[in-house]
């Protein structure tokens, strides 16, 4: 993945990830049986960022809303 080549917007009911930009593309096939044990995928650094940050603006908002009822 290239740099910022992906962004993530909630969608309904899940979060939806959307790829922009490829550093490289090799031949990737997501299979139920890999040919190696040590075959695994993982997402969850990029969607982590992505909760973290949604938790993070989602908590500015609640401190905004707070600030203003003791004014």
């Amino acid at each position: 993945m290239a740099d910022g080549g992906d962004s993530w917007q909630q969608g309904a009911s899940k979060p939806i990830r959307t790829i922009n930009q490829l550093q490289t593309l090799g031949e990737i096939s997501v299979v139920s049986k890999p040919a190696y044990d040590d075959t695994s995928i993982n997402v969850t650094r990029s969607i982590k960022q992505f909760e973290d940050e949604r938790t993070r603006k989602y908590k500015e908002k609640v401190r905004a809303y707070l600030d203003g009822l003791s004014d």
